[in-house]
């Protein structure tokens, strides 16, 4: 759907109004948008393949399909310490762990073994209407002792 030329006259009127507020002056502006440029302008609202998406809006969650168990330290055992490790981890289109960070203190005994086993997960890939895409998901790794 197009705009029509009241439309993109108004478009242009209120730009020329926001760039006086902004400049303090009036600026000499052309009132016409091309199709070719609209087209262009939406591009550049998309992000770039570079940047790893967000689940939601239309994006899809990467589901584990093979899973490494963290190799824990003996003191993490002995003392039977518990609890939740926050990791963000970027998953690449085809599924693979390209960069695990750590959201938990990193200072918290088990949260370097934890970043390490999730490196070495395989996750079906997350996808957007259809075609799978890189993504930033958050990770988390319980610790609990039987």
């Amino acid at each position: 759907m197009s705009a029509g030329p009241e439309k993109t006259t108004q478009n242009g009127a209120l730009a020329a109004l926001l760039l006086v507020l902004a400049c303090g002056q009036p600026q000499e502006m052309r009132v016409g948008i091309r199709p070719e440029r609209t087209a262009t302008a939406r591009t550049l609202t998309q992000p770039s393949p570079a940047e790893p998406l967000l689940v939601g809006n239309g994006v899809t969650a990467p589901v584990v399909i093979s899973r490494v168990e963290p190799d824990f330290p003996p003191i993490t055992r002995n003392q039977r310490v518990g609890g939740a490790i926050l990791l963000e981890a970027i998953i690449s289109a085809n599924g693979q762990v390209e960069a695990v960070r750590i959201l938990s203190n990193p200072e918290t005994l088990g949260a370097h073994e934890a970043a390490e086993a999730v490196r070495k997960w395989r996750f079906k890939p997350a996808t957007l209407r259809g075609t799978p895409v890189r993504v930033r998901f958050t990770i988390s790794v319980n610790i609990h002792w039987s």
